[in-house]
Formats: structure tokens, C-alpha cells, sequence
């Protein structure tokens, strides 16, 4: 499995909840598999998502799509700097509790 992070301010939460539930990029039809998004404890104003692909070079396709879209208009007046990386797992587990 492959995850994309992507990780960046925010004006706030609910501005860009809204940018992303628009799908702009058609997420699914990219090769999204499954997402999931963070917000830190400690700052009401920062995002990461983590998008789940088959492969680094889905993701990469992925990546390139999201960096067209976000330099239409919502860097600078939604969300600040993103940062993306990508990740492929090399192990996981799972501890009873």
C-alpha cells in the first residue's frame, strides 16, 4: 500500500472542509482508495490528510492533479504551503488490548 501525506495550514477548518468536499480533482476516479484526515490537538488552523493508492505511481498522479487544482486559487486564500510526501508501508501490526 501507498499513502500519500499531505500536510498544510488552514484559514480554518470548516473553509477548507468545504474546498474538499467539492472533490475538484475527482478523487476516486485518480485512484483514491480510502482517506483519512487529522487535525492536531494543539492548532485549530492545520490540516494532514493521508490518501491510500495502490502505488507510488498512482500517487504520483495523485500528487500532480492536487498541485494543478490548488494552484487554480485555494493556495493563499484557504490553505498555505502544502507539503506532500509519499509513503509506501514496509510493516504494520496490532497489539490486543
Amino acid at each position: 500500500m501507498t499513502v500519500i501525506v499531505i500536510e498544510f495550514p488552514v484559514v480554518d477548518y470548516d473553509a477548507f472542509k468545504s474546498l474538499w468536499e467539492e472533490d475538484r480533482t475527482s478523487r476516486a476516479t485518480l485512484g483514491v482508495r480510502s482517506y483519512r484526515i487529522f487535525r492536531p490537538l494543539d492548532d485549530d488552523h492545520y490540516v494532514a490528510l493521508h490518501y491510500e493508492v495502490d502505488d507510488a505511481a498512482q500517487a504520483e498522479a495523485v500528487v500532480a492533479a492536487l498541485r494543478i487544482m490548488l494552484e487554480a486559487g485555494p493556495i493563499g486564500k484557504v490553505l498555505f504551503r502544502p507539503d506532500f510526501r509519499i509513503y509506501d508501508e514496509v510493516a504494520s501490526g496490532a497489539y490486543a488490548s
